[in-house]
């Protein structure tokens, strides 16, 4: 039984040792194989050239730009979206608005009517005639302490009585102004005749555009129950999820192009203001705030974009079109031209990259002549003089 096992182990390193092996060689022919190609000059005439459209040129030295996407969403800013509800609980007497009507900061939302706001205004009335009663015997106690009829201990009396009213007053009138009551409101309480109806009405805190709202006239409605959702449009803002890969990219005042996932023929330009500094343990990104440098009514809350985000280089680098360079599995190459209609296969190594070029930091020159279009025809023929293709 130890000997089949001995047996079976050197037989699984004798396939593993020939797989190793089969390896290597495959890679080294490889290599030879692109050394082989390198060597190879391929003669084009000018009918050909003109034929295939071959267009040669030189690489450039200037700054890169690089640039990657991410997927981001669009919201409002916490002082441009507000939640409005009541704080005492009631019954919907009226309502002034309906979703998408824009508002202004104190536009009448919706009317509430209620035993408990009735209860606090008429306490708010008791307590006000009760200071106007204690104002004026506070002074008449203090004329008759002044003529000596009054004792001192009257007058302490009614300064108290005087005070206490006054605190009672105060208490009644700040609680209806928390609720949202006006001051015209207020004095227009004072006025009433016994028996009003007394009725809440709530405002809009923003300017905005009225949004989410559940509310029907005659519904109920609990001081937690949010009643509808007011924002403002004027100004948005995008959160774009970036991959913490590309983090290094990132910089403040970085200009953005944003596109709707739906028309990503429109674009809006945008900046980087804020940049989070904690990465999401699920989906492996960072949170970035961009504002929009203008405004516009066709992004809207909630609409899921395509961020795009430029990077300039802070120094020159020779960069060459994508066009002109291929890739073979291995490395990445192009066509120089040496002489006039002699083409060679010549690598090189790139870095970064943007949407038309590629930074190269290895295998070219500035004054090195490369074709631009027309390499997938060299390298048609220079594979096919490799197998031993048949020339037309």
């Amino acid at each position: 039984m130890q000997k089949d096992r001995s047996v079976f182990k050197l037989f699984v390193l004798f396939i593993y040792m020939m797989f190793f092996f089969s390896s290597c060689q495959q890679k080294k022919e490889l290599y030879q194989n692109n050394d082989e190609l390198t060597n190879q000059v391929i003669s084009l005439s000018s009918k050909v050239q003109q034929e295939i459209g071959l267009k040669t040129g030189f690489p450039q030295v200037q700054n890169l730009s690089s640039m990657f996407t991410a997927q981001g969403q669009v919201i409002v800013p916490p002082e441009g979206s507000a939640v409005v509800h009541s704080l005492v609980a009631g019954r919907i007497h009226r309502i002034f608005v309906l979703p998408g009507d824009e508002v202004k900061r104190g536009t009448p939302l919706f009317q509430l009517e209620s035993l408990e706001i009735t209860s606090l205004i008429t306490d708010f009335i008791r307590t006000n005639a009760e200071l106007q009663h204690q104002e004026t015997e506070h002074k008449r106690v203090q004329d008759l302490y002044a003529q000596k009829i009054k004792s001192e201990k009257d007058l302490s009396e009614a300064t108290s009585n005087y005070a206490a009213a006054v605190a009672d007053r105060q208490a009644a009138f700040q609680q209806l102004l928390s609720l949202g009551f006006s001051i015209t409101d207020l004095d227009n309480f004072l006025q009433t005749k016994a028996n009003h109806n007394f009725y809440l009405t709530i405002t809009s805190p923003i300017n905005g555009v009225v949004t989410q709202m559940d509310l029907e006239t005659g519904q109920s409605l609990q001081p937690e129950k949010d009643a509808l959702k007011v924002i403002n449009l004027s100004k948005l803002w995008v959160k774009a999820a970036v991959y913490e890969k590309d983090l290094h990219l990132l910089t403040i005042n970085q200009e953005i192009r944003i596109s709707p996932t739906v028309n990503d023929n429109q674009v809006f330009e945008g900046k980087v203001f804020k940049i989070n500094k904690e990465v999401d343990v699920n989906s492996r990104t960072i949170g970035v705030y961009i504002s929009l440098l203008e405004k516009t009514n066709i992004l809207l809350p909630n609409m899921t974009v395509q961020c795009h985000f430029y990077n300039i280089s802070s120094s020159p680098a020779l960069i060459i079109e994508k066009s002109a360079v291929m890739f073979d599995g291995s490395e990445y190459f192009v066509f120089v031209e040496d002489m006039a209609g002699e083409y060679r296969r010549q690598a090189i190594k790139i870095n970064k990259e943007s949407d038309e070029f590629f930074g190269v930091t290895h295998g070219l020159d500035a004054d090195t002549k490369v074709v631009i279009e027309g390499g997938f025809f060299l390298k048609s023929e220079m594979e096919k003089d490799k197998f031993g293709g048949d020339d037309d």
